[in-house]
């Protein structure tokens, strides 16, 4: 898992994205069910007006024995800045959404050093 993750946390410092590579919403119909490689979801959920529906759509997206790397801020301890929100102040409870949505959690890490609690985690879809 190790390994995983540095190539993780490489792919995101290297990888850019223009608005030209934004697909529109109505093009990810195609993907239902039908991604089985792995869906990345890095410092996003709370960033986005509504976290749950972003996690809805990874789960509609993803088939079985699809892997999620996702690592986010859960509670911003001093507060949240504009363009950030609070999604939970229970680690646990946010584990336990992932895997009521059908995920096992292979592996979780935290980056203790921030100003935040967050969770980073690589699951499967089962």
């Amino acid at each position: 898992m190790i390994k995983i993750l540095n190539v993780f946390s490489r792919i995101f410092i290297e990888w850019k994205i223009s608005s030209a590579d934004i697909v529109p919403d109505n093009e990810f119909l195609q993907y239902d069910g039908k991604i089985d490689g792995a869906i990345m979801c890095r410092n996003t959920l709370d960033h986005c007006a509504d976290p749950i529906k972003i996690m809805d759509n990874i789960v509609k997206y993803a088939a079985p024995g699809c892997f999620l790397f996702l690592w986010t801020d859960l509670w911003h301890k001093y507060g949240v800045n504009e363009g950030h929100r609070n999604i939970c102040e229970d680690v646990g409870a946010f584990k336990n959404e992932i895997e009521s949505r059908g995920f096992e959690i292979i592996y979780e890490f935290n980056q203790n050093k921030r100003a935040t609690l967050n969770i980073g985690i690589n699951a499967v879809k089962l």
